[in-house]
């Protein structure tokens, strides 16, 4: 199924930083940015092994990129996503699909 990738996203990890004092702060950084499709969830999706099953709230499609992984960030429209599965869509390496959480 073709998607319109009109969506800007950026791809971030989490780095965490020590100021001088001590006090840990939390900040994000941006690994790479995509043009992408965003795809609304209306209802439950579950995804996982036969044991692990989390909710996801949205999808992104993007062109093939290996770079999206488990425990990364997706920024978009203000917005923090933590992907849950990042997997290439029939293995034909075309593109990716990117199910993701958003973050509280």
């Amino acid at each position: 199924m073709k998607y319109d990738m009109r969506s800007s996203i950026a791809l971030q990890t989490r780095a965490g930083a020590q100021n001088p004092v001590g006090n840990k702060g939390e900040s994000y950084v941006n690994v790479a940015t995509f043009k992408a499709a965003y795809i609304p969830n209306n209802g439950r999706m579950y995804v996982g092994a036969s044991q692990m099953h989390t909710e996801a709230d949205c999808e992104f499609r993007i062109r093939y990129s290996s770079l999206p992984q488990q425990g990364m960030y997706v920024f978009f429209n203000n917005n923090r996503y933590l992907v849950q599965v990042a997997e290439d869509v029939s293995g034909l390496h075309r593109e990716t699909r990117i199910i993701c959480k958003l973050e509280k």
